[in-house]
């Protein structure tokens, strides 16, 4: 049972932390996309 619960709470604890590296991963890419968009293209 414990085993089982310990499961659950690692899972929840992973579906949290994609949710927070996704929202991270969306605000650097518009950060680096707003400071320098024309070097993007140029590369």
């Amino acid at each position: 049972m414990f085993i089982i619960s310990s499961i659950n709470m690692f899972i929840a604890i992973l579906d949290h932390l994609w949710y927070f590296i996704s929202i991270s991963i969306v605000v650097l890419k518009a950060i680096i996309l707003f400071e320098d968009g024309d070097a993007i293209v140029s590369n």
